[in-house]
């Protein structure tokens, strides 16, 4: 059945006042946007990773650029870093069987080689499969807190030991505060040895 209502006239175009030539009008064409795996890997290329290796298909089954896959790789090389094998606890010791090399990108400040950590003791929580930064590894203590230790003080031909009960815990080199037992006056010293601290002067 054919419908017999008639077509409602079109506007006319718009003319120019001058010259009464029609204007030639544009349809307006939105700017084409970008779907979520585009958009992501226009970010992660933004940041600047040293390797890039992108991948994506759309729910529908086309991937990025009309169904063509996108990988974009860049020619920085991979380093060695440290991780750790398993979690391991705040003041630690670190023992071989604790770290290993793994073949990935290693953050500023990292670890690179097992003997960096080796012989060292966790400051913090360290997890397993993550790299270990340099920060958070220290010298083994040599003083626990509470600890009784030997207090040293020399200066020109005078030379003065006591004992002390040590307030914090430290390691080899560290400063620690240092309770003196016979005169109940604190002290600061550093940690020369186990369980040995000189008074600086």
């Amino acid at each position: 059945m054919t419908c017999l209502a008639k077509r409602p006239p079109l506007p006319a175009p718009a003319r120019c006042p001058i010259c009464d030539t029609a204007w030639r009008t544009r349809r307006y064409r939105p700017a084409r946007r970008m779907n979520r795996v585009q958009t992501r890997a226009a970010l992660i290329i933004g940041n600047g990773l040293s390797v890039l290796k992108i991948a994506a298909l759309a729910a529908t089954g086309t991937g990025l650029m009309g169904g063509s896959l996108l990988a974009l790789t860049s020619n920085a090389a991979h380093a060695d870093v440290l991780v750790a094998t398993r979690t391991l606890r705040a003041a630690t010791p670190i023992e071989p069987g604790d770290v290993t090399l793994v073949d990935a990108p290693a953050p500023p400040g990292s670890a690179t080689d097992p003997q960096q950590a080796i012989g060292m003791e966790a400051r913090v929580t360290l997890y397993a499969g993550r790299p270990i930064p340099l920060a958070s590894l220290a010298p083994p203590a040599m003083v626990e807190r509470n600890q009784t230790v030997l207090l040293t003080f020399s200066q020109g031909g005078l030379e003065i030991r006591t004992e002390g009960r040590a307030l914090g815990r430290a390691g080899e080199g560290d400063l620690v505060r240092v309770m003196n037992l016979g005169s109940r006056s604190t002290v600061s010293g550093r940690v020369t040895g186990p369980g040995t601290v000189q008074v600086m002067p």
